[in-house]
């Protein structure tokens, strides 16, 4: 709450500034929003360190939504707060749906969390339509910035403090001397050696064994063997994988190939033509917003993917794919998903009539509108084949566990 909340107070500070200052040169850019980037970083590597599992949702939805505050150096502010509240609710519905029915006050918490940043779209859209809006006549900001006061934080605006027995806060800073540490690695680094742990080992010849040598018994001496000298010994070297740079290429008229990033969250194609593909290849941990019509959508080999769309023409396709989360804002005939391991797509009013088809995939789930929070419905994994010997064809049904 508190790393929240300095966020929002570093913006209204720059704002206020703002207002009463001209606009800065380009170079001066990270420098006049370098309060507001830290904190964001900061609420960042907060839920990046954690290992709260019971909050996990929680902070990746403020952590995903708190991208949005960047908005004060983009042209297109509104849509830009948008896609990026849009990337979070993925996380405050699954808030939503773990405590629906046993804790009301989470419920209430990720519902503020959503609320939060349409007033702030808004005020964009109606202020700072194309970015942040400047006073001609004012003075220098850095100068305005580096005297001001900082400015208190706000009363409202930020995202409400988790309930109780929610995400627990930062654990405190200890003065304490740091404690040492057995390092173990080396040991679990030899044990995986497996039989070549004993590479290494040293023969012994027949006139070092005392078993061969009763002169040796008495002493517990065992002379080295002169003028032996033992070859290095030669490490294979370890194999890894090739790593590929990022890769965002628009080949206009055809597609958009987006390939081998990782922890993006602001990946963005905006005004496509309706004739265009979308490729998503190798990407881990991602957030993807497609704003506008385009004909198909593919993800292939991807992990940890968030896809917001507003219109596919034909289908969209996930392929090989583990922890994928969709949200259709518009309307997609056919979703294909095949060879994956989660999978969750939300639909809206408009695209409840979208086609799904499934193979060799698990724990997929649909979400569709409430009266107030989406409902989910699962998709089934086991069917039952029996022989009809009057048809004589297998008649296969779904397995329903009691």
């Amino acid at each position: 709450g508190a790393l929240v909340g300095q966020a929002f107070a570093a913006q209204r500070t720059f704002l206020l500034a703002a207002s009463k200052s001209a606009k800065p040169a380009d170079a001066d850019i990270p420098v006049v929003i370098k309060p507001q980037s830290d904190a964001i970083g900061a609420i960042g590597e907060y839920k990046n360190k954690s290992r709260d599992r019971d909050a996990g949702n929680h902070l990746s939805a403020v952590a995903d939504c708190i991208a949005a505050l960047g908005w004060v150096v983009n042209t297109k502010p509104a849509p830009f707060v948008k896609s990026m509240a849009e990337g979070g609710e993925f996380y405050a519905n699954r808030v939503i749906k773990e405590f629906k029915g046993k804790d009301e006050k989470h419920m209430e918490w990720a519902r503020s969390l959503k609320a939060i940043w349409t007033p702030l779209s808004d005020y964009t859209k109606k202020f700072h339509t194309t970015g942040v809006v400047y006073n001609a006549k004012g003075g220098d900001l850095k100068a305005a910035l580096a005297s001001g006061a900082a400015a208190p934080a706000p009363s409202a605006g930020g995202p409400p403090p988790p309930p109780a027995g929610g995400p627990p806060p930062p654990p405190p800073v200890s003065a304490a001397a740091p404690t040492t540490k057995v390092d173990t690695s080396a040991l679990f680094a030899e044990l995986n050696k497996g039989g070549a742990i004993t590479s290494g080992l040293k023969k012994v010849d027949k006139s070092q064994m005392t078993h061969k040598n009763p002169s040796l018994r008495g002493s517990s001496l065992v002379p080295a063997k002169a003028a032996t000298t033992a070859p290095a010994a030669t490490k294979k070297a370890a194999t890894t994988g090739k790593v590929y740079p990022p890769k965002f290429e628009h080949m206009s008229g055809k597609k958009f190939d987006i390939e081998y990033f990782k922890g993006d969250k602001t990946l963005v194609v905006n005004d496509p033509q309706p004739q265009e593909n979308v490729l998503l290849f190798k990407c881990e941990d991602c957030v993807l917003t497609v704003n506008g019509k385009v004909n198909n959508i593919v993800l292939n080999q991807c992990k940890k993917i968030a896809l917001v769309f507003d219109t596919v023409v034909s289908t969209v396709e996930v392929n090989n794919c583990q922890r994928i989360q969709i949200q259709c804002r518009g309307s997609a005939p056919i979703v294909t998903v095949d060879k994956t391991d989660g999978f969750q797509l939300y639909l809206n009013e408009n695209s409840l009539h979208t086609e799904v088809i499934c193979a060799k995939s698990s724990e997929m789930n649909i979400n569709v509108p409430g009266e107030q929070d989406p409902v989910e419905h699962s998709l089934p994994e086991q069917y039952k084949s029996v022989y009809d010997p009057e048809t004589k064809t297998f008649i296969t049904e779904c397995v329903v566990h009691a």
